[in-house]
């Protein structure tokens, strides 16, 4: 395949991947804080939550039960734009190099 081609490829499917969504999932189990609720003897309450960075700082987010799916999807969908563009930039940089 010629690298144009790749290159043709790869926007492709960048442009298929549907929403982004920068960040880290994470599962954690957190305390409520009310007095007599089971997380007060270590057993925390489950959740989604998205960390991400901005303006130089973590940021937390807590992601609903419905909106668990979507965001999951989304955070994917991020991962694999990143590994296509590191795939185009080879691709990219082995058109300067050879000259095209």
């Amino acid at each position: 395949m010629q690298l144009e081609q790749k290159v043709s490829r790869i926007r492709r499917q960048m442009r298929q991947l549907g929403p982004l969504l920068k960040g880290t999932l994470i599962d954690r189990e957190i305390p409520c804080g009310k007095p007599n609720c089971r997380c007060k003897k270590g057993q925390g309450h489950p959740g989604l939550y998205l960390t991400y960075s901005s303006e130089g700082k973590t940021k937390t987010v807590y992601i609903s039960k419905k909106m668990a799916p979507k965001v999951r999807k989304w955070a994917k969908n991020y991962g694999q734009f990143k590994c296509l563009l590191e795939e185009m930039f080879q691709v990219q940089l082995k058109i300067i190099k050879e000259g095209k």
